[in-house]
């Protein structure tokens, strides 16, 4: 069994502002919070878009923070992790995404992905691309992700009956 407090906003008490986790018994260690408990316990913080109840900045009990970034219409359109040792890329999103919303072309928009990977030695961004298809339900009905220049891999391919339940799925294929 697991002991943790939450903390909510003051103005309405809808948004956790901070969770702490009890670990151990042993309320001293350096990285605890200090709480009124008997036990050892770690803090995670947040920060929100009171507007859209959305989550603009997370931080972890090592103080690392995680920001993310949205539209005009509160969809997440980027990902920002805090720096490793191992990789100072922190200023760069991990992952950021475009909409393009289907209008007169059809009932289908696309959502662009591009996830950051990093170059082998971690000094500068790579990324893999992923193109989805959306339909006005928000059911995926098709992804493409960049395998190379001139190369795409097709996955998640499905077709719906007329109920709009899953009548048909394909494997992934290039």
């Amino acid at each position: 069994m697991r002991y943790t407090e939450v903390d909510y906003d003051s103005a309405y008490g809808q948004l956790p502002v901070a969770e702490r986790i009890a670990v151990h018994q042993n309320p001293s260690a350096p990285y605890c919070t200090l709480v009124d408990a008997p036990f050892c316990m770690v803090q995670t913080t947040a920060t929100w878009d009171r507007g859209f109840a959305v989550l603009n900045t997370s931080t972890d009990p090592n103080q690392e923070t995680t920001v993310t970034g949205y539209d005009g219409l509160a969809r997440l359109t980027q990902i920002t992790l805090p720096s490793s040792d191992h990789c100072d890329m922190g200023h760069v999103p991990v992952q950021t995404f475009q909409y393009e919303v289907a209008l007169d072309q059809g009932p289908v928009s696309r959502i662009t992905a591009h996830h950051n990977h990093g170059n082998e030695d971690c000094s500068a961004p790579a990324y893999i691309e992923t193109v989805s298809y959306v339909d006005g339900l928000g059911r995926v009905r098709a992804a493409l992700t960049r395998r190379s220049e001139n190369e795409w891999e097709r996955s998640g391919v499905t077709v719906f009956n007329a109920r709009g339940t899953q009548s048909l799925a394909y494997q992934n294929d290039t």
